[in-house]
């Protein structure tokens, strides 16, 4: 996505805003924006809305990239014992296994499922069909979700 970038780069408003789809297409509303439309997209409030979910999106995934090398850095470390200590093939199933459980409770603790009351709600960054959107923080923990007014949340 190409945002903000038409003053760097010399381009108009009309070619700068630019997503690519899956489909191959693009997301580019045809013709001209009207006024109240550039005014509205131009605001502070959308700019900050902006900011605070492209934010949350890239901590999100910051998290995911983490918990990958944290997992390689495990599987490395027991391949390493594994190889060091020369298993015969039955214990070497049986650790592995157990390696294995492991790395499914990890995985089920990320899964968790979240209700309301283990959130404190910072903002409010949306309201749609659906109800509001909340910026909201875990309780006990640094780690910041985007909520819905239904109580579902996302760890972005």
């Amino acid at each position: 996505m190409h945002m903000n970038t038409a003053k760097a780069k010399g381009l108009t408003l009309a070619n700068d805003i630019n997503t690519q789809t899956a489909r191959g297409g693009s997301t580019l509303k045809l013709g001209a924006m009207h006024l109240w439309e550039r005014e509205l997209f131009e605001s502070a409030e959308v700019k900050r809305k902006a900011t605070v979910a492209q934010l949350y999106f890239l901590d999100y995934y910051f998290q995911i990239l983490g918990y990958l090398a944290a997992r390689k850095e495990r599987r490395a470390k027991f391949d390493q014992d594994t190889a060091a200590r020369d298993l015969p093939r039955a214990e070497y199933a049986r650790e592995f296994k157990s390696y294995c459980c492991c790395e499914r409770v990890l995985l089920r603790r990320r899964r968790t499922k979240f209700y309301v009351d283990q959130f404190h709600i910072i903002a409010q960054v949306g309201q749609g069909g659906y109800g509001e959107v909340f910026l909201a923080r875990k309780q006990g923990s640094a780690q910041h979700l985007v909520q819905d007014g239904r109580g579902s949340a996302c760890p972005w």
